[in-house]
């Protein structure tokens, strides 16, 4: 068993200028969604090199993005703790997540409201432990017994549907395979760090701690 678990960030158009497909969901019509995205996307100001993670998902992994197009997202994510607006412990980790990945295929993509802070929910996960805050929602139920990681897509009681839904109600992983995974994970969340902190200084942000607040969504003393 090969298990990965891709750092992604979500990213969509923040303007109306461009129509958005009538089409939904965006898993069933994707190269209507990719072709809108990135039209839209350029149109913002992104570089015409931006490759979705997935044709037609919002999320693109950080080892893609480029340096130009990380620092749009950061300045525009840190905006109002620039001006004043916000209190640094308003500000939260970049949007997007991880991707949960089986032996090569795409198995459980981040849900509504999840951060790249939710490495800690995968870690907890990786180290046995199951009552942390989930990576969004709606989100699965978890039992872990004998090394082996269980998770359940049930939508019942949870009042909203997984977006997109599983292919599979029932996963299982390993949990040693995991640990593996979170490492990878962590090493390239580490990398991103270093471009965080890189923007920072080149964008003269005066964020201190840039990379633990973005990144691990820990609120600088």
């Amino acid at each position: 068993m090969k298990i990965d678990l891709i750092p992604v960030l979500h990213i969509r158009p923040s303007l109306n200028d461009i129509p958005a497909p009538a089409e939904h969901p965006f898993w069933e019509h994707t190269e209507l969604w990719e072709q809108y995205t990135r039209k839209a996307l350029i149109h913002e100001g992104y570089s015409i090199r931006m490759e979705t993670y997935l044709t037609g998902f919002p999320f693109y992994s950080i080892s893609s993005l480029l340096e130009e197009d990380v620092t749009k997202i950061v300045i525009e994510h840190t905006e109002g703790l620039r001006t004043g607006q916000f209190k640094t412990p308003d500000i939260i980790s970049l949007d997007g997540g991880y991707v949960l990945k089986k032996n090569g295929k795409d198995k459980f993509f981040p849900q509504c409201c999840a951060e790249l802070c939710d490495i800690h929910y995968w870690r907890s996960l990786a180290k046995g432990i199951v009552d942390q805050p989930h990576e969004g929602h709606p989100s699965p139920s978890v039992e872990i017994h004998k090394g082996i990681i269980t998770f359940e897509f049930s939508e019942e009681g949870q009042g909203e549907h997984f977006s997109p839904p599983p292919a599979e109600k029932i996963l299982q992983v390993e949990q040693s395979e995991l640990q593996i995974a979170v490492k990878q994970a962590e090493s390239d969340l580490h990398e991103f760090a270093e471009l965080l902190k890189k923007i920072n200084l080149r964008s003269n942000l005066g964020i201190a701690n840039i990379d633990q607040m973005l990144i691990w969504g820990q609120t600088p003393h």
